[in-house]
């Protein structure tokens, strides 16, 4: 039957903006059942590299943004400015690629 197998896929949560969200590298741990956890990212910031860790990891959730899967991890670290920050880490499972969401 055509279109079966798009209830399979999940609810689509809509269009994710990329205007606010920067490249980064992350370190990532998956366990033995494959759960990920990340431990810390780098990004650039100008001509230095930031290192952020640890990453405290509040809530992470599976969701696909126009057809895109990504895993969200909602997190808090310490970031440039000393104080710490709630942000979101974003892995795009087709691209095997993070990026970092930072609202406001």
């Amino acid at each position: 039957m055509f279109g079966m197998d798009l209830y399979e896929l999940g609810p689509d949560h809509g269009e994710l903006h990329s205007w606010n969200q920067i490249e980064v590298a992350v370190d990532c741990w998956f366990t033995s059942a494959g759960r990920m956890m990340p431990l810390r990212m780098k990004c650039k910031e100008g001509d230095t590299i930031l290192t952020i860790e640890p990453i405290a990891v509040l809530k992470e959730e599976e969701n696909r943004y126009a057809g895109v899967l990504v895993h969200m991890f909602h997190c808090r670290a310490r970031l440039g400015s000393g104080v710490d920050q709630e942000f979101s880490l974003l892995f795009y499972v087709e691209q095997c690629r993070w990026k970092a969401y930072l609202a406001g």
